[in-house]
């Protein structure tokens, strides 16, 4: 596995979730896996306030379907493509709302949490995640192990408060190192998501691909988003 696809495989923001069917629709992150309390708290507080019970993604090949109770919390996703055949995630919660794991026919994934209710470690098949959080609940730290070995964490997270600004991984092993940039609209609805990559012999830092998010008015999810010129189109549906 080349540099490029462990560092893809370990950004927070490239969704731990979506990582384990190749096939799926791209990630999305209103609707990755949060790690800290101030990210579970707003995706979930984004989906009552909007009283969506239910998300459907489509492109030209694959649907995919996330089921939300009314506080938030998805509790299933399901999916089919022309590439794979049908599958159904289901989430796993805990009394205090902490989602505890994850299950479908080729994934199972784990989170432990801390008293403040961050992440404090997510593990799958052969990776293990550790988290580090400031005071203000802000992810800064992140070690990933797995029997093969270390392999490579971000370095760093810049944030403008709460809002990820900007996160950078080093040229740790092979020959390219990765920054992912964020942008944001007045009423803090992302934009998009930049990656660039650099080239670790030369210091030449090219760009990789953009994420492009669309929205109605000031609601904090998109009806669309574009990443590589693939057009996906997001529809909900509602609580009464």
């Amino acid at each position: 596995m080349n540099i490029t696809n462990k560092l893809f495989k370990l950004s927070l923001l490239s969704a731990l979730l979506f990582l384990m069917f190749s096939n799926r629709i791209i990630a999305q992150d209103f609707l990755q896996t949060k790690f800290s309390i101030n990210d579970i708290k707003k995706q979930r507080e984004n989906f009552k306030n909007e009283k969506v019970r239910s998300i459907i993604l489509k492109n030209v090949y694959t649907k995919t379907v996330y089921e939300v109770d009314t506080d938030g919390k998805i509790l299933f996703e399901k999916g089919n493509s022309d590439y794979d055949n049908p599958y159904t995630i289901i989430y796993n919660y805990d009394n205090n709302a902490n989602l505890i794991n994850f299950t479908g026919p080729f994934a199972h994934k784990f989170y432990e949490y801390d008293k403040k209710g961050n992440v404090i470690e997510a593990s799958v098949d052969l990776y293990t995640d550790d988290f580090v959080y400031d005071v203000e609940n802000r992810l800064i730290k992140m070690n990933s192990e797995s029997e093969e070995g270390e392999v490579c964490p971000f370095d760093k997270i810049n944030y403008s408060e709460y809002l990820t600004i900007e996160i950078t991984y080093p040229c740790c092993e092979g020959n390219y190192a990765m920054r992912y940039a964020y942008e944001y609209s007045d009423a803090e609805q992302l934009l998009k998501i930049i990656n660039y990559t650099k080239n670790c012999s030369t210091g030449i830092e090219e760009l990789n691909n953009m994420e492009e998010y669309f929205y109605n008015g000031t609601s904090k999810l998109p009806y669309k988003m574009i990443k590589d010129s693939q057009e996906i189109t997001f529809t909900y549906e509602y609580y009464n």
